[in-house]
C-alpha cells in the first residue's frame, strides 16, 4: 500500500510541473500585432503612428529547462524574421530586447500645393516611407492556448531622410495562437 502512494503522488507531482515555465510556452504558433507608437521630434511635438498589422508564424524553442530559458523566432509573412531569447519568470514569458531595422509605410502630406490663390486645395495624401531603428522587448501571459503579449519598442524613426525622432512611447499588442497538429 504504501509503493502505490508513492507512485501516486510521484506522477501527481510530474503531472503538476508538466505545463509549467518553458514547457508551458513551446511550440509553434500563429501571430499577428498590432498596435501604436508615440514619437517625439527635435522641436517638441508628438506624433503617433499606427504600425502596419504584422501576421505569421511564432516558434518557441526550449534552450534549457532549469534555467527557464528559451528561443522565440517570429517569421512575419512577406517580411523580416526577428529573434529573441526569452525567459519563463513567475507565470510570464519574458522576451529579451531584440534589435531590428525596417521601414514603416504612412500617409504623408504634400504640403507644396495645399493653397492656392482661391483658398484651400485638396490635400494630397501620398504613401510614404521612414526608416526605424528599433529595439523591441515584451512580456507575455498564456491562457489556454493563446499568449498574449504587451511589446515595447524603443528607438528612433528618420523621416524623409531628414528628421529623426525619438520613440517616446508605445502600445503594441501580439496574439499567438498555438497551432495544433
Amino acid at each position: 500500500m504504501k509503493k502505490y502512494l508513492i507512485a501516486i503522488v510521484c506522477c501527481l507531482m510530474a503531472l503538476s510541473c508538466a505545463r509549467e515555465g518553458t514547457r508551458l510556452y513551446t511550440g509553434s504558433y500563429s501571430f499577428k500585432t498590432s498596435g501604436t507608437i508615440t514619437v517625439t521630434g527635435d522641436d517638441g511635438d508628438d506624433l503617433v503612428i499606427s504600425l502596419p498589422t504584422e501576421s505569421g508564424l511564432m516558434d518557441i524553442v526550449e534552450v534549457d529547462r532549469e534555467a527557464s530559458t528559451m528561443i522565440v523566432t517570429m517569421n512575419i509573412l512577406g517580411g523580416d524574421l526577428v529573434v529573441f531569447d526569452a525567459v519563463a519568470k513567475d507565470g510570464m514569458i519574458e522576451l529579451k530586447p531584440s534589435k531590428r531595422h525596417t521601414t514603416l509605410t504612412y500617409a504623408g502630406i504634400d504640403t507644396d500645393n495645399i493653397f492656392d490663390i482661391e483658398g484651400i486645395e485638396d490635400i494630397n495624401l501620398e504613401k510614404k516611407t521612414c526608416e526605424a531603428d528599433l529595439s523591441i522587448y515584451a512580456e507575455g501571459k498564456k491562457y489556454d492556448d493563446i499568449i498574449i503579449f504587451d511589446f515595447v519598442y524603443n528607438g528612433s524613426i528618420e523621416f524623409d531622410g531628414e528628421d529623426t525622432y525619438k520613440i517616446k512611447e508605445s502600445d503594441v499588442k501580439c496574439r499567438a495562437k498555438l497551432n495544433v497538429d
